[in-house]
């Protein structure tokens, strides 16, 4: 048996979501919520986001 969790993931209430098939197809669903994800919201939630430019990636400061 496969078992896939992708913890912390959830967008409704930031539960862990768990890969589930039925006769439809297969989703992510929500372990704590219930809310359920189907292969097209799956995809744009997890696509790799650009790379942001961090706000601790500048040079140091130096305070004297």
């Amino acid at each position: 048996m496969f078992c896939h969790i992708r913890f912390k993931a959830c967008r409704k209430c930031g539960g862990d979501l768990s890969l589930e098939q039925d006769q439809y197809g297969t989703f992510f669903q929500c372990i704590q919520c219930g809310a359920v994800w189907n292969e097209t919201d799956t995809r744009r939630a997890f696509a790799p986001t650009p790379q942001r430019k961090s706000v601790f990636a500048q040079e140091p400061v130096l305070v004297k």
